[in-house]
């Protein structure tokens, strides 16, 4: 058979379209914090570079782009920021460290169970210990007696005491049921004690048994000594053994007794 010719009715083939290119998607986000987060670590270390990594890794905190999956790249720069209390008690860094730990903290479901109780030990550290050097530090005080109380006293007559209101007080239980957790207690007291030791410095000289918060606070942990290690204990009864011998100790300790004495 002789092939069909074409006639003007027929439309001309068109050649075949190559389909076009995906797009490259770009990189995620996530991936290149994965990717930074060595050399984050490593110049955090940096007291040059310091400041700067501490308010970078913030702001990937505020900014919504650590996720659960790469938060842990970022716990490692946590960790190497921790490594130094010179590095966030420096003047200049306090700001960045203290926004950053707080970012970290303030976000507990991005990172693993054991990352968020460590992280909310660093936070102590670092947060707490700025607070307590910073113009302000009531608020550093009352988060340090507020952990102290949280630890059993050597002498059960030294438990706070729990209120409630008139009629219920049959209610109480005498237990407590919030004390810091065994199995991280000592971490806590470790942080706890650098943010006395960091109270105590700051204020040293011939007032500062005086000074009512910094009174208490070495008064509360002496009465849970036993929850402290040897060297612990004996830091802590050099402090004691001067806050006891002040003058002002005295009138300090018949103040708070008259406040805790119930109204008849």
């Amino acid at each position: 058979k002789r092939p069909r010719e074409s006639s003007d009715a027929d439309p001309p083939k068109r050649p075949r379209e190559a389909a076009p290119a995906a797009p490259t998607p770009p990189a995620a986000p996530s991936d290149e914090i994965i990717a930074a987060a060595p050399k984050l670590a490593a110049a955090i270390r940096s007291a040059a570079k310091a400041e700067r990594v501490a308010e970078k890794v913030a702001s990937l905190f505020e900014e919504g782009l650590v996720k659960p999956f790469n938060a842990g790249a970022l716990f490692g720069v946590l960790s190497a920021a921790i490594e130094d209390p010179a590095r966030w008690r420096k003047p200049s860094n306090r700001g960045a460290f203290r926004k950053l730990f707080s970012a970290a903290a303030s976000r507990p479901v991005l990172f693993s169970l054991p990352q968020q109780q460590q992280i909310k030990v660093w936070r102590l550290r670092v947060v707490t210990q700025i607070d307590l050097l910073s113009s302000a530090p009531e608020g550093g005080f009352l988060e340090v007696a507020t952990l102290l109380r949280r630890l059993p006293c050597d002498d059960p007559e030294n438990e706070p005491r729990s209120t409630a209101q008139p009629g219920y007080s049959h209610l109480l239980s005498g237990a407590r049921t919030d004390y810091l957790p065994e199995r991280t207690r000592g971490a806590w007291c470790d942080a706890l004690l650098e943010c006395l030791d960091v109270a105590v410095s700051r204020f040293a000289g011939p007032h500062l048994w005086a000074r009512p918060e910094v009174n208490t606070l070495v008064k509360l942990a002496a009465e849970r000594r036993r929850c402290f290690t040897r060297p612990q204990q004996e830091v802590l009864d050099g402090w004691e053994g001067q806050r006891q011998a002040h003058p002002a100790t005295r009138a300090l300790d018949y103040a708070k007794h008259l406040q805790d004495k119930p109204v008849l």
